[in-house]
């Protein structure tokens, strides 16, 4: 019963338009068929997929599939026709309009839900060792002390956050993240990559410039300097901020505000949450029921997941 029932409705969700039972082909934006709502809108275009309606007609669910299909020619050349059925064609046969993507998808979970995940999974598996190398490839890099490329230091530092940013130098590290401060810098201790704030390297988050230094701010006097607890939304950062200290600068709560940093206090605030993490938080805490506590327990894990006691929770 629980069986019929599912098949009822998984052919009702994917046969909007008309009866099932009518043909082998149904219609994923919409039919022609007489009696339907939208036949008549000329914002729809019809489209069919080749979906077999018949349950005695679909192919059983084999219990060991087969992971590896020996002709892999024929994975490349229909990923949708890995068990050598009929292909899902890629145009329309009318009008040669290109299928659109919620066809595929319509297909893909057709196949999924009647013939298993192994003829999805079979295109995946083929690329695992692709999958390995880049893998591995984050514990160790090619370059790793060699010249970086402004020919002042090796290259020790790169940074996960960004995209194909590639090792550098810290001098050119600091450089490329003038106004990203948040992301984690990943140095070479000489065995492994260590996970670092960027003030390891000796930054400096100025605020009220722009992440330029300010002019009436001495950074070789360390009074200067505040110890500041950053939360983003990768972590929790023990960093070093220099409050801007021009006539025009505003108090310590203005600058940090400007800077889309919330203070936790605005007595001589020490904490700040980013904007960022604090609509971050908003969405999770709506959509998944989630508590503060769990939140912060997952931006410890963030921080160090080897040792999340270590990061401190104000």
């Amino acid at each position: 019963m629980a069986k019929a029932k599912f098949h009822q409705e998984f052919q009702q969700a994917h046969h909007p338009f008309g009866n099932p039972s009518d043909a082998s082909w149904t219609s994923v934006s919409g039919s022609s068929t007489s009696g339907s709502s939208v036949a008549s809108d000329p914002h729809f275009t019809f489209i069919p997929l080749p979906m077999a309606v018949d349950p005695s007609a679909k192919k059983p669910h084999t219990h060991s599939p087969n992971f590896f299909p020996e002709e892999s020619s024929s994975l490349a050349a229909d990923p949708f026709n890995a068990d050598g059925g009929e292909p899902c064609p890629t145009t329309d046969p009318a009008n040669s309009k290109p299928y659109v993507r919620d066809s595929i998808l319509k297909y893909s979970f057709y196949l999924m839900f009647t013939q298993g995940i192994s003829n999805l999974m079979a295109h995946m598996i083929s690329r695992m060792s692709s999958f390995m190398n880049a893998l591995f490839k984050r514990e160790a890099d090619d370059n790793l002390n060699t010249k970086c490329a402004c020919k002042r230091l090796l290259r020790t530092s790169r940074c996960n956050d960004c995209l194909q940013l590639g090792l550098v130098c810290d001098l050119c590290f600091v450089e490329a993240h003038v106004t990203n401060p948040t992301h984690w810098v990943h140095r070479w201790n000489g065995d492994y990559f260590t996970k670092l704030d960027m003030s390891a390297l000796g930054h400096v988050i100025t605020l009220g410039h722009g992440g330029r230094p300010c002019p009436s701010v001495e950074y070789q006097n360390s009074s200067n300097l505040s110890h500041f607890t950053l939360v983003d939304s990768n972590g929790v950062h023990q960093t070093l901020i220099a409050f801007c200290k021009c006539p025009t600068g505003g108090d310590h709560v203005d600058q940090l505000l400007d800077a889309q940093i919330f203070p936790a206090t605005v007595d001589r605030p020490a904490t700040g949450f980013t904007f960022t993490l604090l609509g971050l938080f908003h969405l999770i805490c709506l959509h998944s029921k989630k508590s503060a506590y769990d939140f912060c327990e997952a931006l410890q894990r963030l921080t160090n997941n080897a040792f999340p006691d270590t990061v401190p929770v104000r």
